[in-house]
């Protein structure tokens, strides 16, 4: 499984990043599942991405 890891320059809910995420991975055919770790200005979150 692939890792990828994104950097945002907001703070956003942790559900809203793991949409905001999801919709990169499939517009950008990301072959799926896959592991994202996301770093925003107050938080790290791990994310395990699938269909």
């Amino acid at each position: 499984m692939a890792k990828h890891k994104v950097t945002l320059p907001w703070d956003l809910e942790k559900d809203n990043i793991r949409l905001f995420i999801k919709s990169i991975v499939i517009a950008n055919c990301v072959k799926m599942p896959v592991d994202v770790e996301v770093f925003t200005p107050s938080a790290i979150h791990d994310f395990t991405i699938s269909d």
